[in-house]
């Protein structure tokens, strides 16, 4: 029986075909640069920009606008240091790595002798952050879709909160069932179109009638819990941290993903100048009447400015399939181990998305 040695791995020349097959099936499930780049934008860019003019008027005009910039710059220098150390890391141990705690163990199981045997509790410490932050965010979401939705159904029928989260539920189900990042990809695209479509519609009537942007103050003098405030809402507008590695192990061609000249890198670098030119032009547009959702600014009595309250739920929901990914790769990784019997591993994954699904809701 013929065989081929490459590397550390004997290969059974008889099992070519079979090889083949396994690993057209392994790229079918991959994401090319254009689907990673729509799964990236949604990580990023949600229905949180509409707050993003109140966040400019806290700090003024000009201050505010630069805090906005500093800070996604800043986000994209820590991406790409984290997507780079990974990718070292990757060289020197052989492991493709998945997430963000995995990274954190290796990294610190090859540093010091003195910080060894606490690798795996700063693992635990990495995924249990993310795992607050994403797993918070979804009741947020599943709120805001709530709110919306009450709103479009109020001048037909009259709803309670019950009836709305159990509808909204069962329209969820579907994308928490969806296991693969690339239809993950579809979903993210059709929420990215939703999402421009819902920017046109609304700067179409904020770019109308600009005042002068003197009328504006520059830069406020704040205190410390103001300034803290402004960081914090400006950091939770750029929370998509946990899906980069998750999205660039799905990834065909990896080498385009990283780099600050890759999809990365253009990702990042559309999303700081678009949230920074959302605060500029809003606040400038509405002033001290800012409010924390710039739709409530709008006029309320015409259907071109309603419809925005549609697009909105629709890209809310979309959001949901890449912050149920990440909280439930955290969640059902360590347990599949646990469970050797074949049905738990095929469908024990369904059931943890259901579960996630009902607590939140």
């Amino acid at each position: 029986m013929e065989s081929l040695k490459c590397g550390k791995d004997t290969y059974n020349l008889n099992d070519a075909p079979r090889h083949g097959r396994l690993r057209h099936r392994k790229s079918i499930g991959q994401c090319k640069d254009f689907q990673g780049f729509m799964l990236l934008i949604p990580s990023y860019i949600g229905v949180g920009f509409l707050g993003l003019p109140y966040v400019v008027k806290i700090l003024g005009l000009w201050g505010g606008s630069a805090g906005l910039f500093f800070y996604g710059m800043l986000n994209e220098v820590a991406t790409l240091i984290l997507v780079e150390c990974t990718k070292r890391l990757s060289e020197r141990t052989g492991e493709r790595f998945r997430d963000m705690g995995r990274v954190a163990e290796i990294s610190m199981k090859l540093g010091p002798p003195c910080l060894q045997p606490h690798a795996g509790k700063f693992r635990f410490f990495v995924q249990l952050s993310i795992l607050i932050g994403y797993t918070l965010s979804i009741p947020d979401l599943i709120s805001l879709m709530n709110l919306f939705g009450k709103d479009i159904l109020r001048q037909y029928v009259e709803i309670n909160d019950t009836v709305s989260i159990v509808a909204i539920s069962v329209l969820l189900l579907p994308i928490y069932l969806t296991r693969r990042m690339k239809l993950l990809s579809f979903v993210a695209t059709a929420g990215n179109i939703v999402l421009v479509g819902l920017f046109i519609i609304s700067f179409q009537y904020i770019c109308q009638d600009l005042p002068d942007m003197n009328t504006r103050p520059a830069i406020k003098i704040i205190d410390y819990i103001t300034f803290t405030s402004f960081t914090n809402d400006v950091m939770f507008t750029c929370g998509g941290i946990g899906m980069i590695l998750p999205i660039r192990h799905k990834m065909k061609t990896k080498t385009n993903f990283d780099g600050w000249n890759g999809v990365l890198g253009l990702a990042m670098v559309v999303t700081t100048c678009f949230h920074t030119f959302c605060g500029y032009y809003g606040y400038l547009k509405f002033g001290e009447m800012t409010k924390a959702n710039y739709l409530l600014n709008l006029p309320g009595d015409k259907w071109l400015y309603k419809s925005l309250k549609i697009l909105s739920f629709f890209t809310l929901y979309s959001a949901h399939g890449i912050a149920a990914f990440v909280v439930v790769d955290i969640i059902w990784t360590p347990l599949k181990v646990q469970f050797s019997e074949e049905l738990v591993q095929n469908y024990g994954e369904y059931v943890c998305r259901v579960v996630l699904l009902i607590l939140a809701c």
